[in-house]
């Protein structure tokens, strides 16, 4: 199993309330169940901002399925780091989680 975000995220710098989608490519020999993602807010408890159900979205150009992920910035104190989570779930329980950090 396999998963990057297309954009280089870490350490790029956002506004609160901006809106803007990342990529997720990602593979596995394994069924996939769902992919989730999480937040982290600077010092503060990591939370799921969502799930996506598996549904096969493969780019013969990529080679990987691909999932737009949509995220708006949550308001927090200038030069706050939030961490984003990807998890890729497979069905047999496997999972695999990439992470990118951006700052306000």
């Amino acid at each position: 199993m396999s998963a990057t975000p297309v954009v280089d995220l870490n350490n790029a710098k956002f506004t609160a309330g901006t809106t803007f989608k990342t990529e997720l490519q990602y593979f596995s020999d394994s069924e996939i169940k769902e992919v989730n993602f999480y937040e982290t807010v600077g010092t503060g408890a990591r939370a799921k901002v969502s799930t996506f159900p598996y549904s096969p979205s493969f780019s013969q150009i990529k080679r990987a399925d691909t999932l737009l992920v949509p995220y708006i910035v949550p308001a927090a104190p200038a030069g706050t780091s939030i961490k984003m989570e990807y998890e890729i779930l497979n069905k047999n329980s496997l999972s695999l989680i990439r992470k990118a950090t951006i700052k306000l």
